[in-house]
């Protein structure tokens, strides 16, 4: 879409609006590029519509408001929708002063899924020239950002790999934490926090991308050696160092030493010649209190089948706390061939034979191999056609 604002009127409008949407989730991202080369006082204004009640989409909410700037430069903005009912989203360009303007507003790439939108997101530009100005052990910091619960972190670039890194045509990517205005009232060491990169495919088809993502969790066995083994995720003016272009402290790098190639970026990873990089910093230590303690009277006393042959039991010392299948159990040994599989049923052992595009096995041990239909059809067929060929082949070398 380009929006015109250099002739008009002030306070002119224009409209781009989506057909209508059935959410499956309540939490939707919408993702796009948009540039603003007109005036300062242009406005892209985000709504949605959603229905009224009657079944008509005519409710209207705006969402967001994106003013202009003296960047000429695409950006990339996510903007979180939280539609639970059939809804339209809505742009709205609207014009600013025109006789400070010699452009208007662009969008293009836009996307919409039902995933909560990107933490951080940082755009380096210029990423060809970075590739060919720079050599191994050289990098580039992010800014700061925060995280929903208000630590500081960032992202460290290595264009062609850290100095000790022994590979080569590799980006390296890192993730650190950064000093902020928070410290003094959050948790430290920051431990149980999951940290997710991802290389945007900025290919324009959504269906053909394949955006590269890699994570890890901040464990306590993360510990800086050479500081008596003190916690990596400590507060980062306690095992950070200053930067001053932040005016923060950064700590230790944490990521890969090959997190993509150089020809991997030549795919549709560059747009625009920028890479852009979505960054999450997120608390999973509630993932710590879901496990669920299981007794071995309440296993004892269900009847579902279970598959012998696929489960093993460790003994650690403590016979009571683990199930251990009974002397008289009749899929020990399992009486199933040709890969099936032994389940208990009231009782009594039975198979459940296995299966291949081409074969599958019957009988009651699984012993008896056939052929699918669809398969054997295709054989006939060609073995008819084959008869034939050969036939009319004779029929000609007889005259």
């Amino acid at each position: 879409m380009y929006f015109n604002t250099h002739s008009g009127s002030i306070g002119h409008t224009a409209l781009l609006e989506s057909r209508i949407l059935y959410p499956k989730r309540t939490q939707q991202c919408l993702q796009f590029f948009y540039k603003m080369n007109g005036s300062p006082q242009d406005k892209l204004v985000i709504w949605i519509r959603t229905d009224d009640g009657s079944g008509n989409i005519r409710k209207v909410k705006k969402i967001h408001t994106i003013k202009g700037d003296e960047d000429q430069n695409w950006k990339i903005a996510h903007v979180t929708l939280n539609a639970n009912q059939k809804f339209r989203y809505v742009f709205q360009g609207i014009q600013g002063d025109n006789t400070t303007s010699s452009g208007g507003i662009l969008l293009d790439d836009i996307s919409l899924t039902e995933t909560p939108c990107p933490n951080a997101v940082w755009v380096v530009r210029n990423f060809t020239e970075i590739l060919r100005s720079t050599t191994k052990g050289d990098f580039i910091y992010s800014p700061r950002f925060y995280s929903p619960e208000g630590y500081g972190y960032g992202v460290s670039l290595y264009p062609h790999g850290s100095q000790n890194s022994t590979h080569k045509g590799y980006a390296n990517i890192r993730f650190h934490m950064c000093s902020g205005e928070n410290d003094v009232v959050l948790e430290w060491p920051a431990l149980n926090r999951q940290v997710t990169i991802t290389v945007l495919d900025q290919d324009p088809d959504i269906k053909l991308r394949m955006s590269l993502s890699r994570s890890f969790t901040t464990l306590s066995s993360h510990v800086i050696k050479s500081m008596n083994n003190i916690s990596q995720w400590e507060r980062p003016s306690v095992v950070g160092k200053f930067d001053p272009s932040c005016k923060c402290h950064r700590s230790l790098d944490y990521g890969w030493s090959r997190f993509i190639s150089h020809s991997q970026l030549k795919r549709s990873f560059l747009k625009n010649d920028d890479l852009t990089l979505f960054v999450d910093f997120e608390d999973i230590s509630h993932l710590n209190k879901t496990e669920v303690p299981i007794k071995i009277s309440e296993l004892q006393s269900q009847t579902f089948p279970m598959e012998w042959n696929r489960i093993a039991v460790q003994n650690r010392g403590n016979a009571k706390d683990h199930f251990i299948q009974n002397i008289n159990n009749p899929c020990s040994p399992s009486p199933c061939m040709n890969g099936g599989v032994c389940v208990i049923e009231e009782g009594q052992a039975n198979c459940r034979c296995s299966s291949s595009q081409a074969f599958f096995y019957t009988g009651e041990q699984c012993e008896s191999k056939q052929i699918h239909g669809n398969v054997l059809g295709i054989l006939i067929g060609g073995g008819a056609g084959t008869v034939v060929l050969a036939l009319a082949v004779l029929a000609i070398l007889s005259k």
